[in-house]
């Protein structure tokens, strides 16, 4: 410890002579203080003496400097792979037998080096874990995690007990943690391959449309099968341990390494998530059967939009409409004309009126059906619609115009259109699309969703040419002229394809056809299918009589698994929405209820998810000493197999880098902070005191 002066050190002097003055003057010049005995003026003087100067000291600043060591271990770090491959290992050693030696590995090392244990598979898990049930392994993000917990300190070693197989992240050898620690590697598993063969990769669609057909297409590998023959079969699966054979194919292998692929054409008979199963017969003497099966998931839609035209008569609008149209398999097409009868209407998801109504079909009737069923409707205008019958029903637009009276017009797009957006190639093709013949006349519009503006000349306009709105009842569109055939055509010998006039039809019926959700009380989940490694969860969402999201009431969910098996849970709220989550769930087709009452009215909403397999830790059984043994040579470190286990001990313990760290530290504080000094002056003011008491000198 040293002590400073924030003034020169001569004013030591001065504090030694006020001191001395001071106690003389009081002491020894005083005639009343004559008769006490000179010892104890002495006393009283020097313990007077001494107070003054620490006072006066410590009016300089003086200021203590202090050193401390502390010394850390250097810090061995046992990383133990958890992944479910490694059960592959202890076909060939004994698992109690290796766990034993593991903690006998660590009390040794903890004699000399502080130790800390892992357990990993997609992440980095505190303490030993025998559970051997992680479905991913990732070294580098292990490597990574353990470097960032123990930055800037004295690690020696890393102790990795793994069968070297990752199937997420990149090589281990590329982490930053590879180039600034020794790791020791402990090889589990067999490294001679095996008698096996495998599905290593099944490709199919995840979402068809009911009557498709759609194909599943998998790659087959196959290691010393030669001469062995095969069946490979898919099957659905219904529930219940119930399945229905699909298809299935035969094969034989006449090569030691041989890959395959063999694809089937499945139909999407049933509307859902629909659960399949392809598998690999055994082969007598296969190392693993559990990599001779795979699950795919298909989502089956019976959702496809249904488009009505109905047209005043023919048309070559209507071939541009259907082309485009039939370009997005999410749509049928229906063609009528105005004098054909049109049967279940209410199955029509959007209805295109080319010039309808007219002079000669007043369509009120269709019309009005359309905005009883709440169907969006696209009218398209042209020579022959009567745009005073049009304006006669209530829409987003009325027009006052002349019969037989039309003006040529360019389209301008408007910039301040938000439904949707438009692609800035398809902006430049759409304003060179040659004009379109639309009615003179007034435009009073109640939307302000105008796509398109008419350009007259070289005059640009604020009347619509194509706009789309929504009315209380439905959505509606408008097209102000006849003639897309002629800007398909255009925008063809442009570009040679259809894409910036179909683009603007396709977008117009998207958003017809997308219906406003406005239930009271709806549950939303992240996805639909889940991986078996990942939590599953729902959100809910409640809404007032003013549609304002409210979160006062409880919601309940029942979960109900592929055995009818009830389980039943509590939302959590959180801000003014719920959220619950289920946790990792076993692999399956669910079935839910979420259900609450709130203000005396009951809501419910059901939903339907998948968890899924994952299949990745059983693709590959064959230890990878190569890349461990690469591993552990970049920082001159050892790798040993699961038998020699205990050998680590020398072996580290025999590296003179890895030693303690002694690390010194000073801490400067002020001498006036120092808890001792007050107790020096509290300890000689008041023996000064008492003493005087005791001899009357007060």
């Amino acid at each position: 410890m040293q002590v400073f002066l924030s003034y020169p050190s001569w004013f030591i002097v001065l504090c030694i002579a006020l001191a001395s003055i001071y106690s003389l003057i009081l002491y020894f010049n005083q005639k009343q203080l004559a008769s006490i005995q000179k010892p104890i003026r002495y006393l009283l003087s020097l313990a007077r003496f001494i107070a003054v100067f620490i006072i006066s000291f410590l009016l300089f600043a003086p200021f203590v400097k202090r050193h401390s060591s502390k010394t850390e271990k250097p810090i061995i770090i046992i990383a133990q792979d958890n992944s479910s491959s490694i059960l592959y290992a202890f076909k060939k050693i004994d698992s109690t037998t290796y766990f034993k030696s593991l903690e006998k590995l660590q009390v040794e090392l903890s004699e000399n080096y502080e130790v800390k244990t892992y357990t990993f598979d997609e992440q980095l898990h505190p303490n030993y874990s025998k559970t051997l049930n992680g479905k991913i392994s990732n070294l580098s993000k292990t490597l990574d995690d353990i470097n960032d917990i123990y930055f800037n300190r004295n690690v020696g070693a890393i102790i990795m007990a793994t069968d070297g197989i990752y199937n997420r992240g990149i090589s281990p050898q590329y982490t930053e943690a590879s180039n600034l620690y020794p790791i020791y590697t402990v090889v589990l598993g067999d490294t001679t391959p095996q008698k096996d063969a495998k599905i290593s990769q099944v490709l199919s669609n995840d979402i068809v449309y009911l009557g498709d057909k759609f194909e599943v297409k998998a790659d087959i590998s196959s290691f010393n099968c030669k001469n062995q023959n095969a069946t490979i079969y898919i099957e659905q699966i219904i529930g219940k341990g119930k399945s229905i054979k699909v298809n299935s194919s035969n094969i034989g292998y006449t090569e030691v390494l041989e890959q395959k692929t063999i694809s089937y054409i499945l139909n999407a008979s049933t509307p859902g998530m629909q659960h399949y199963r392809i598998t690999h017969s055994a082969i007598s003497g296969e190392y693993t059967l559990e990599n001779n099966s795979k699950d795919i998931y298909v989502q089956v839609l019976d959702g496809r939009d249904k488009i009505l035209i109905v047209a005043d008569g023919p048309h070559p609008d209507i071939s541009a409409l259907k082309q485009a149209i039939e370009k997005n398999k999410n749509y049928t097409l229906d063609i009528k004309y105005a004098n054909e009868p049109i049967s279940k209407l209410e199955e029509f998801n959007v209805a295109i009126l080319h010039q309808l109504p007219s002079a000669s079909n007043a369509s009120s009737q269709l019309i009005g059906s359309l905005k009883q069923k709440n169907i969006s409707t696209w009218y398209i205008l042209g020579a022959n619609s009567s745009t005073s019958r049009k304006s006669e029903s209530t829409g987003i637009l009325e027009i006052k115009s002349l019969r037989n009276s039309f003006n040529d017009a360019n389209a301008l797009i408007n910039p301040e259109f938000s439904l949707f957006t438009i692609d800035e190639n398809y902006m430049k093709t759409i304003e060179k699309l040659p004009p379109l013949r639309v009615p003179y006349g007034d435009y009073k519009a109640t939307s302000t969703n105008t796509l398109l503006h008419q350009k007259i000349g070289s005059v640009a306009t604020k009347y619509p040419m194509w706009m789309l709105g929504e009315t209380q009842l439905q959505k509606q569109a408008y097209l102000m002229g006849e003639g897309l055939w002629r800007w398909r055509m255009f925008n063809y010998v442009q570009t040679q394809n259809y894409d910036a006039v179909d683009d603007l039809i396709l977008k117009t019926i998207q958003y017809l056809s997308v219906k406003g959700d406005k239930r009271k009380f709806k549950s939303l989940l992240s996805k639909n299918v889940f991986n078996e490694n990942e939590n599953v969860l729902i959100s809910a969402q409640l809404y007032n009589d003013n549609y304002q999201l409210i979160n006062s009431c409880d919601v309940n969910l029942t979960l109900i698994d592929e055995n009818e098996k009830k389980y039943t849970y509590t939302f959590s709220k959180e801000n003014t929405a719920y959220s619950l989550d289920l946790g990792k769930l076993h692999t399956g087709v669910y079935t839910y209820e979420a259900s609450t009452n709130c203000n005396g009215k009951s809501y419910k909403d059901l939903g339907k998810f998948t968890v899924k397999a994952l299949q990745l830790e059983a693709q590959q059984i064959t230890a990878d000493d190569d890349m461990l043994f690469a591993l552990s040579q970049k920082k001159n470190a050892q790798m040993v197999y699961a038998n020699d286990l205990l050998s680590l001990s020398k072996m580290i313990k025999a590296q003179k880098d890895i030693k303690p760290i002694i690390y010194d530290s000073y801490k400067t504080d002020s001498i006036i902070n120092l808890k001792i000094i007050f107790f020096i002056l509290l300890f000689l003011l008041a023996f000064e005191w008492i003493l005087r008491k005791y001899l009357g000198i007060y």
